[in-house]
């Protein structure tokens, strides 16, 4: 069905992006019915009781649905290499938050005092707790730390219910602590993993927070199939937005625009706007706006690298546990200087929706505080500019010792007895680009995965030459530093958790693009909220930090300041 594309001409508030922070800001700022708001995103709209079944999926089987995905988004992942790495970011309604994998972690009080302690007052853990607790319906924890009325599920499996893998590796880590409440018990140890999902669906931001209730509004107004192209300037004031819909080029007015569009997207928007290094952009031919040489620096993310294994029948996760996050571990890399708990391990007892996927688990290991920085800038291509995305991983020998550290320590996990007898062949960094055709949720994938892992069952050769082209055997790599150093380097992947690229900042910070409520600094007429104004990645996945960020802002616009 076509959708209705028609709208006023001017509204209050234009948010552009419709994913993890643009659902809340929409929700929030329509709530006061004097508002007028409308919610544009450049993907599909689905209404409450239409979304697609890969969508609410317990297991993020949206992941590889290329219909909601951003096409031709690649970025080159480290300094030195011209191969570009293909970056799943979510073009649909809900964002991200629609197709990643509903890990509902909030991050450590100093991750957010760290703000506080740049200046950003109104930051400090204290501060955003509040905010934390609004968004979320804790199904398992009460009392002070916790939310029971939010609209976002959250919820953990029970450790009887833990998969023979999971319970396995559990059991080599009984000289730690349990951290059953990873949100609020911020002590390093063996973690139950929260998530955002109910028993039987997915809880995106837009299903959580553009429901038929907030939908009705008579002063919101959502559309899809809106790819917004320029934000409309008039000196130092934004005016409104033009975009690009399913019957050309449009404008709408705005009293403000509020870019919501993720810390990849929305820094390329500002500089194609005029905003950002002044001399920069006008090298590539376009008109400055105003000179804010931070947008698109400070680009952050986490590095993380997968050591996976077949496995027996008997280590097999049951069909009946749907997802994929269970438990893990958090540890402190215990290197100099290095701040506490600054590592993640993620036990996967399954790794896809199909038959295959329940044959291969895989452990993650994680650097969650990186210093490695990237950066986002513009690139001419012929007659038009395209976004330039570098993500610098590993950039800081910091990262790289720490993650090849961990990485050690996983191999080490997989060549336990209790663990090595639920498996068979171990291999590293899985093949980006084979994970995700096979990860598609089509049938013929279903049917291929079926076939190839009846055969695997009866043929031990093919295990081994399944596992091989897969990864990569690194049990004489793990031996010798140096190539195990290298190794690291070249096949570390970039989880989806960009943030820092419009960073928040103080008057005077010559790196800062927004303020404290995230308005752009010397504009008028224009704010952005989300992932990109976090000054430093939480040690969290996130989603989450980024519906506190949107539900805070909110409060900020609705009161004025």
């Amino acid at each position: 069905m076509t959708p209705d594309i028609s709208f006023p001409a001017e509204f209050d508030y234009v948010i552009v992006g419709g994913g993890a922070a643009g659902c809340v800001l929409a929700s929030r700022l329509s709530e006061k019915s004097s508002n007028s708001v409308l919610l544009l995103e450049a993907g599909p709209d689905f209404e409450p009781g239409s979304e697609p079944d890969t969508i609410l999926d317990v297991y993020p089987r949206s992941y590889s649905d290329f219909r909601y995905l951003w096409p031709e988004m690649y970025a080159t992942a480290r300094q030195g290499s011209e191969t570009k790495w293909r970056l799943e970011q979510g073009r649909v309604i809900g964002g991200c938050s629609s197709i990643m994998g509903m890990l509902a972690l909030r991050g450590l009080p100093a991750d957010y005092n760290e703000w506080a302690d740049l200046g950003l007052s109104g930051w400090s853990w204290e501060d955003v707790l509040p905010h934390f607790k609004r968004i979320e319906h804790d199904r398992d924890f009460g009392g002070p730390s916790h939310g029971k009325d939010g609209p976002v599920t959250i919820r953990r499996y029970a450790r009887k219910e833990w998969p023979p893998l999971c319970r396995a590796l559990a059991d080599l880590h009984q000289d730690v602590p349990f951290v059953e409440d990873l949100n609020s018990d911020f002590r390093d140890g063996l973690i139950s993993l929260p998530i955002s999902a109910t028993d039987t669906q997915r809880v995106s931001s837009a299903i959580a927070f553009l429901t038929a209730d907030v939908r009705m509004r008579p002063n919101l107004t959502i559309r899809g199939h809106c790819d917004v192209t320029m934000l409309v300037s008039e000196g130092h004031t934004i005016r409104g937005v033009t975009f690009v819909d399913r019957t050309g080029t449009r404008s709408v007015k705005a009293r403000e625009v509020v870019l919501a569009a993720g810390a990849l997207r929305s820094p390329i928007l500002l500089q194609k706007s005029g905003i950002g290094d002044a001399k920069y952009i006008a090298q590539l031919g376009l008109s400055p706006v105003i000179d804010l040489p931070g947008v698109g620096k400070n680009l952050q993310t986490h590095p993380a690298l997968y050591v996976a294994a077949n496995l027996t029948p008997k280590g097999r996760q049951p069909k009946s546990i749907r997802h994929w996050g269970i438990n893990g571990l958090r540890y402190s890399s215990g290197l100099p200087e290095m701040p506490t708990s600054d590592m993640i391990m993620f036990f996967i007892n399954k790794t896809s929706w199909h038959e295959l996927g329940q044959r291969i688990a895989s452990i993650s290991v994680s650097v969650y505080k990186s210093f490695s920085r990237g950066a986002i800038g513009l690139v001419r291509e012929q007659d038009r500019v395209e976004g330039d995305i570098n993500l610098g991983l590993l950039a800081d020998e910091r990262d790289l010792d720490r993650l090849t550290a961990g990485v050690k320590r996983v191999y080490d996990l997989w060549q336990q007895p209790s663990v090595a007898q639920l498996r068979e062949n171990i291999f590293a960094s899985p093949s980006g680009e084979l994970v995700r055709r096979l990860h598609a949720p089509r049938t013929s994938n279903a049917i291929a995965a079926a076939a190839i892992s009846q055969s695997m069952d009866l043929l031990r050769p093919l295990r081994k030459i399944v596992a091989g082209i897969a990864g990569t055997d690194i049990s004489s790599i793990v031996s010798d530093p140096e190539a195990l150093r290298e190794f690291v380097y070249k096949k570390a992947v970039p989880l989806c958790h960009f943030v820092g690229s419009c960073r928040m900042g103080v008057l005077g910070d010559p790196s800062a693009v927004t303020d404290r409520s995230g308005r752009v600094l010397g504009l008028s007429g224009l704010r952005v909220c989300d992932g990109s104004i976090l000054p430093s990645v939480p040690r969290a996945n996130t989603n989450l930090p980024i519906m506190m960020v949107a539900n805070k802002i909110a409060d900020d616009i609705l009161s004025g300041t």
